[in-house]
Parts: C-alpha cells; sequence; structure tokens
C-alpha cells in the first residue's frame, strides 16, 4: 500500500501503484481492459477509507491505547456522505503514486467519493470495528477468535523441527492441548512437511506468556495412529512492556 496524508483528512493510502481499478486522469469513468478480469482497467485507482481503518486498528493493537487509533478514525468520518455513508474510494490530490500519474479533475471534491460505490459495506464495517477499537483500547476481534489465535499479544513464532524415515503415505503431525496444535486431536493435528532428505518441519504463530503440552504423531495414510512421542511441555515467555513485533524459538522434536 501507497501512503498519503490527506490536508483537512488524515491519513489515507491507495492500494498499490499501477491500479487500473478508477477513473481515467481525465475524468471518464472506470472501464475494464478488454479481457481483463473484475478490477482491472486503464484508469486509476484512488484512495481507499478501509485502508485507513484497518491501519487504525493496527494502531490501537500496536500501542495497546485507544487514543492512537482516533486520527485514523477522524480521517474515516471526513470522508463520508452527510448521512455517513463511507465510500469504495475518495478522490485524491493529483500526485504521482510510485511513478504512476493519478490525477484528479478540476473540480472534482478531494476527500470525498469519487464514481465508487458508496457505502461499501467492508468499509462500513471495518469502521465500526475501528470505533470499538477506540473505545476499548483493545482488539474488536470476537472473543472467540481470540481465544484461539490470541489477539493482543504478539506471538511466537514457533518452529518444529525432527528426523525420520516415513514408509510411503505416512506423515506426522504435532498435537498439544491448544487448539492450533490439534486441541489434542491427531486427527486434527497440524502438519510437518518434508523439507529435505528425513527432515520435517513445522511453525506455528502461539501466544505468549502461556504454557503449551505437545507432542509428535505419526499416522498411516488412512489417518490412524501409528505411534507417537512424548509430552514435551514449553513455557513461552511474554515479551517485556514496550517489546512490539513477534519472536521465534525452534524445538527439536525426537523422533518417533
Amino acid at each position: 500500500m501507497v501512503g498519503r496524508t490527506l490536508p483537512g483528512f488524515g491519513p489515507c493510502w491507495f492500494r498499490y501503484n499501477q491500479d487500473g481499478y478508477g477513473e481515467h486522469n481525465d475524468g471518464r469513468p472506470y472501464a475494464p481492459t478488454a479481457g481483463a478480469g473484475s478490477g482491472e482497467g486503464s484508469g486509476r485507482g484512488r484512495l481507499w477509507p478501509i485502508l485507513t481503518a484497518e491501519r487504525g486498528i493496527y494502531a490501537v493493537l500496536r500501542s495497546g491505547h485507544g487514543a492512537a487509533g482516533l486520527p485514523y478514525l477522524q480521517a474515516l468520518r471526513a470522508t463520508a456522505s452527510p448521512e455517513g455513508l463511507i465510500p469504495e474510494q475518495i478522490w485524491n490530490p493529483s500526485t504521482s503514486v510510485a511513478g504512476w500519474a493519478t490525477l484528479t479533475p478540476a473540480g472534482e471534491p478531494v476527500g470525498k467519493a469519487n464514481g465508487s460505490i458508496q457505502p461499501l459495506h467492508w468499509a462500513m464495517a471495518a469502521s465500526i470495528q475501528l470505533a470499538l477499537a477506540v473505545e476499548q483500547g483493545r482488539s474488536p476481534v470476537p472473543a472467540v477468535v481470540c481465544r484461539r489465535y490470541g489477539c493482543s499479544d504478539p506471538p511466537t513464532i514457533l518452529s518444529l523441527e525432527t528426523h525420520g524415515s516415513l514408509a510411503p503415505g505416512e506423515h506426522l503431525v504435532r498435537v498439544g492441548d491448544d487448539p492450533r496444535l490439534g486441541a489434542g486431536r491427531a486427527d486434527a493435528g497440524l502438519p510437518l512437511r518434508l523439507v529435505g532428505a528425513d527432515h520435517w518441519s513445522a511453525s506455528v504463530a502461539l501466544s505468549q506468556g502461556r504454557r503449551y503440552r505437545l507432542r509428535l504423531v505419526r499416522l498411516a495414510a488412512s489417518g490412524r495412529a501409528l505411534s507417537q512421542g512424548p509430552d514435551i511441555h514449553l513455557a513461552l515467555a511474554r515479551e517485556p512492556d514496550g517489546m512490539m513485533g513477534h519472536r521465534s524459538v525452534s524445538l527439536l522434536l525426537p523422533k518417533i
């Protein structure tokens, strides 16, 4: 994405350079290029308010403070119609997007809807999520999703490695006491892939500050468990306050 600060509005983004999904520089309506897929054409894609909403939610998650998302929410609302409807795209000040001239015809209102759909339901939903994130200072993702994947803490990327020779059709899965590790069920375990001669590998994002129990299971082509390794207990430390981004941990599993 290519960002711009729109005077009087705030942070906004283009989807990417050479985006042809929008009006032409001379104001002619968008029309798809013959034989091209939907959304492709020779026009110019403009600023997408939904990207402001997504960046605002990220700002709240990254800082842990709802106020961090307020400038994005204000920018988003400024692009709306008097009825509060947020469009798919808004007119930008004439500019070059990584060498791709994106000009706004004279008389068109910068920061307001071009000929795109208004409202874009996707953008309206994102605006509600951003408003919730600003109010609550946390992720607007439903609790059931956060319980499985973790929302507030940056994850630890756990890399699992093992070595072993398997018969044709057999495969290895990692099974643990977390939904991301199959919740104890071998048939729902996450598979390892063969990355070299008898070398198996997989990775999974797990929440910090928790303990996990996992094991390696060898399955037949039918899915029947043939053998399994010992339980391995793992504690993933939480990053100190102020440390953002994920961390990585590697674990060598015993052969089975």
